[in-house]
Order: structure tokens, then sequence, then C-alpha cells
């Protein structure tokens, strides 16, 4: 469970959430384009234990990515909760370029490699057909400053986004990035991070404290 006590510091806790299981998970494509593919049988399954997940937690505000299966994997909590999601187009997954619904061993390398680069601090390189690093990680910033905005400075903020975006924006942004456990942001994991002491911290990754 998510749930700690960091936010009561005077920083801002933000959740990213992976969304549940697609159709294009279970076949490895890089499916990063608008509307995207929605939730399967399990993927719904996943979305609805994590009410039960953040049971405990205040959310001062819920913001999902303008694709299908971020919608769909915020609808259980958000419908617990009496709460409307905001929908906000920057939160959108890495998008794959000329790389778009590939599946193929170079073309995952290709992709994987290039947001690894970006994670470890060069974001020069860029997607095929896509945007570089400085571009994903200005933009998904955004999407967290706006909701600073709404939430203040000491609210609680849940993000339901993508895998790769995730990993890639919060090694980048937190001071106490670990290569060797954050590498992995299975379908709807959770990624707790917390600015009270004047940087953002991962405080738990997937529900193993950092």
């Amino acid at each position: 469970m998510p749930a700690t006590s960091c936010g009561d510091n005077g920083g801002m806790r933000l959740f990213l959430v992976r969304h549940g299981q697609t159709a294009a998970n279970t076949r490895l494509e890089l499916d990063t384009a608008d509307p995207g593919f929605p939730l399967t049988a399990l993927g719904w399954e996943q979305a609805a234990a994590l009410p039960a997940e953040f049971r405990g937690t205040e959310l001062d505000l819920i913001v999902t990515s303008n694709l299908i299966r971020t919608k769909e994997t915020a609808q259980p909590l958000a419908e617990s909760r009496g709460m409307l999601p905001l929908v906000d187009e920057a939160a959108r997954e890495i998008r794959a370029g000329e790389l778009e619904m590939n599946s193929d061993e170079e073309s995952i390398r290709i992709y994987h490699e290039t947001v690894e680069a970006w994670s470890r601090g060069n974001l020069d390189p860029q997607i095929p057909g896509a945007e570089n690093g400085h571009e994903v990680i200005e933009r998904f910033t955004s999407v967290i400053e706006r909701g600073r905005d709404a939430v203040g400075a000491s609210g609680s903020l849940a993000i339901f986004a993508h895998g790769a975006i995730i990993r890639t924006w919060s090694r980048l942004r937190a001071e106490n990035t670990d290569f060797e456990r954050f590498h992995i942001v299975k379908n709807t994991g959770i990624i707790e991070l917390d600015d009270s002491r004047g940087a953002w911290r991962i405080e738990t990754w997937m529900g193993e404290r950092a």
C-alpha cells in the first residue's frame, strides 16, 4: 500500500500509476499513439484492485493521459472516491514515431536504449520520427506542475500514465535514483514520490520502500 507520512512535512505527494494490461502489452507492441488499446479482462481486474491499494491514502486530484487505457485504469479508483479525473494529453506515453506498433527486437532495442539514455541524463537522443528527451521531460513535468497548481504545494496527486514515461521521469528527476532497482514499472505499478525535502525523492517503487 503506497500510504506514507512524508507529505505531512509540507511537500507534495505524487503517485505515478501505470495503466493496466492491454492486448498490445501481451504482444510487446510499441503502442503509443492515440487512442491506443483498451484494457484486457486482466487489465480491468488490475484496475479494480487499485481502490484497495490506495485505502487510507488521501488524494486531492486524479489525472490521466488522453489514452483509453489510462482513463479505464483510473475509473475504479475515481468512482470509489467520487472524483472526476482530469485528462491531460501531456501525460501520454513516449511516442514511438516510426517504430509505432512494431514488436521486433531491433525496434524494441532502439526505443528502450533511447529512453534509458534520457533517464541517465542524456536528453539529446531522439526516437525516429518522435520526440527527444528534452521535449518528453518538459511535457511530463508540465503535467505535474499543473497538478501542483490545482492541489497546492502540500497536496496529493495521482497521475495515471505509462510505463516508459513514468520510469524515465522518476529516475531522472528523483535525487535517490537506483538504476538497479528502479527499472521496471509493471501494469498498475505505483511509484510514490515526495518533495518535502526540497527535491523529488522516490518513497516507494511498486510497494517497495526506496
